[in-house]
């Protein structure tokens, strides 16, 4: 049984996994920019909304937080780099693609999915 189980856990993951993709710049540019981005962070215990305009900058609202925040983002490579006010520039590391809208965000360890 025990064998069973972990060859249903390795082939699930390989078929996840399969279907992942790391994007480039310009594709995570092409996915996000306009649209609602509704995010979940592992490694920062928050959840909300974040919103990438085509001339650079960028809205975010915290889940419990006070109200917008303003910030820019830009492309680096394969990654997507924003500047909250107030703080300092901080990168997504790659950007894997689950499905069509929704991502995995590895530095933030951070699931975003397209509104």
């Amino acid at each position: 049984m025990r064998r069973i189980i972990c060859v249903l856990a390795v082939s699930v993951g390989f078929s996840s996994s399969a279907s992942a993709a790391n994007l480039t710049g310009a594709e995570i540019q092409q996915a996000w920019i306009g649209h609602p981005l509704a995010w979940k962070s592992e490694k920062f215990k928050a959840s909300g909304v974040s919103l990438y305009i085509a001339d650079g900058t960028a809205t975010q609202t915290m889940d419990g937080g006070k109200g917008p925040e303003s910030g820019k983002w830009r492309i680096k490579g394969n990654e997507m780099c924003t500047q909250w006010t107030g703080h300092k520039e901080s990168c997504s590391g790659s950007v894997t693609k689950i499905d069509d809208k929704t991502f995995f965000l590895t530095n933030y360890k951070t699931t975003a999915k397209i509104q």
